[in-house]
């Protein structure tokens, strides 16, 4: 009887595209192909075999670890763009600002005694304008009595 293995985590497995290889790895080691065979044979030219093989090995190094790489579960590009951007954009201090709640709940109660203040003088003020008007009619309304009476 044959036994397979199967993985009991299935994240971590990839689907092959061709052969041994997923499609990023194949996209990758094409780039590299692209770019190493041509800096091979003009190096050749210049150089010779030996370090026309050195030199297109480290330029198309970058695109096979672009394209093989892992690291914590994410492809090496994607991690050194977010190593670019803790490192270089965003800001290295990041201060701890806390919400005093209590210092809020002080800020509130001082808002509410200044507009109670605000609303007692508003109704003071219409009441003694109130009162005043009130005071108004009434002698108004005794001397035009009086004129009445005569």
């Amino acid at each position: 009887m044959i036994a397979v293995e199967v993985p009991k985590d299935l994240s971590k497995v990839k689907h092959k595209f061709i052969g041994p290889f997923t499609k990023r790895q194949c996209l990758f080691l094409t780039l590299a192909a692209l770019v190493g065979v041509p800096v091979y044979y003009l190096a050749q030219l210049k150089f010779g075999g030996t370090l026309a093989g050195y030199l297109m090995m480290i330029v198309s190094m970058p695109f096979l670890a672009a394209g093989f790489i892992d690291k914590d579960g994410k492809p090496i590009t994607s991690f050194l763009i977010q190593k670019y951007n803790f490192l270089l954009v965003r800001k290295m201090k990041r201060p701890y600002i806390s919400e005093n709640i209590y210092d809020q709940l002080l800020e509130y109660m001082e808002m509410k005694k200044e507009f109670k203040g605000y609303a007692t003088q508003l109704i003071q003020k219409k009441s003694t304008r109130a009162k005043s008007k009130l005071k108004k009619r009434k002698n108004t309304s005794i001397k035009s009595r009086k004129k009445k009476d005569i």
